[in-house]
């Protein structure tokens, strides 16, 4: 059976089906890049007479489940044959039973037929006209053009597509000749519902949703707008020439509105204040973290510089800072420290050490990079460091953080060479 004529696009609702297995072909390898020490996974294409399971296509994605047992990963049109992509082989010629994973099916369904019915009302409301359409793992969007409007048009899209789904309007799936479709002769199509490719041939799928709308579809879809449930829009994002409508509906709907619940619940424990009131106090908890954080930020300043201050104080060509113990510490105050120390100490190399030994981190730094280039072998030699850098900067990891004494004696014995050749 080809595509647009299978199992599933005559009845969404089927959860199963048996087959017969016309083809099964190993897929080959795809090459490696790089070598890899596990070995490739067998996978096989398997071709049947029906399926249950639906072919990415339409802007839908493909349904998983199983055939005979093993797993489907995936199922592609090639060429208007339902292709299943499967981890073992199954033997041409036998019957097999053929199962779809129904929540993924049941979701893709609800969302595909609420796309429907928000692009149908959209044109036919406001002449906004559908521009593309996204079906996500969590949610799905659709793309309309002007003169669809966020701040006004939101609400009252949301209402009228909820209206529809209390009159339970019906659903249904139609089969018509190319040439039909293509000069308008179906009944309730409209002028941009008929545009088809030159290549299809037909019979052309259809999906009608009562009155409302009329449109060439492959897709599953729902027996009766009721079976949504509602139809919820989460947010929009303006474009240039158009607005993405992100929007749920059916199980995604209750799946949406029971995490909303669980982090409310979670915020008001946290919190220890009533649901009503967490926006107000995650607002208050924002501002006081702004100016802890600014207030931090003037303290650590403060606290460099007088470090900065005493370690400028050395007459060493080389200056070991004292030890900290985080790794976070050379990007948060090391870098800070070096900035500072260059201003006090041109002529000088700083050096930095972070963490413990075994999982440890350095920073050299100068106001003369030459210092640095020359400073910088010996120091990471001591420490058995490794990284790079450059402009009067070296950093990385290193293993043998307490040997900074040994570091700082050798690095100024290379600055005296280095000063001894007249550089």
């Amino acid at each position: 059976m080809r595509c647009g004529e299978l199992m599933c696009q005559k009845d969404t609702y089927l959860k199963t089906c048996s087959a017969t297995v016309l083809r099964c072909e190993k897929v080959p390898p795809v090459p490696q890049k790089k070598k890899s020490k596990s070995k490739p996974k067998d996978e096989y294409d398997v071709v049947l007479t029906d399926t249950v399971l639906f072919p990415e296509g339409g802007g839908q994605p493909y349904d998983v489940g199983a055939i005979g047992g093993a797993a489907v990963t995936r199922v592609e049109n090639v060429d208007g044959i339902a292709v299943h992509r499967i981890a073992s082989p199954l033997a041409v010629g036998a019957e097999v039973e053929v199962a779809v994973d129904w929540a993924r099916r049941w979701a893709h369904a609800t969302q595909h037929t609420a796309q429907h019915v928000a692009s149908a009302v959209a044109e036919d409301w406001l002449g906004a006209l559908t521009l593309s359409w996204h079906l996500g793992p969590t949610d799905a969007t659709v793309e309309l053009g002007a003169p669809f409007n966020a701040a006004e048009h939101v609400e009252e899209l949301e209402t009228r597509v909820n209206a529809l789904i209390r009159a339970s309007v019906d659903v249904e799936t139609e089969w018509h000749a190319a040439g039909d479709v293509k000069k308008g002769r179906v009944r309730g199509m409209r002028a941009s519902s008929c545009q088809l490719p030159a290549s299809v041939t037909g019979p052309v799928r259809l999906c009608r949703i009562g009155d409302v709308d009329v449109n060439p579809c492959c897709g599953t879809h729902v027996r009766t707008l009721a079976h949504l449930q509602a139809f919820k829009i989460l947010r929009i994002e303006k474009k240039k020439q158009s607005t993405l409508v992100y929007f749920v509906a059916g199980p995604r709907l209750l799946e949406t509105l029971g995490a909303c619940v669980e982090r409310e619940k979670k915020c008001v424990e946290a919190l220890c204040t009533a649901a009503e009131t967490v926006p107000e106090r995650v607002r208050d908890l924002v501002a006081k973290a702004k100016e802890a954080a600014q207030r931090e930020k003037r303290l650590q300043k403060e606290v460099v510089d007088l470090l900065a201050d005493r370690l400028a104080a050395s007459t060493q060509s080389v200056v070991a800072a004292p030890l900290r113990p985080s790794t976070r510490d050379l990007g948060d105050v090391g870098k800070v420290l070096a900035a500072a120390f260059d201003l006090r100490r041109p002529d000088t190399v700083l050096v930095q050490t972070f963490g413990a030994r075994g999982d440890g981190a350095f920073l050299i730094s100068s106001a003369m990079p030459k210092l640095v280039d020359a400073a910088r072998g010996p120091i990471m030699a001591a420490l058995d460091g490794r990284g790079g850098g450059k402009g009067g900067r070296a950093q990385g990891k290193c293993a043998a953080i307490g040997n900074i004494s040994t570091a700082v004696a050798d690095a100024q014995k290379a600055l005296a060479g280095l000063a001894f050749s007249g550089d």
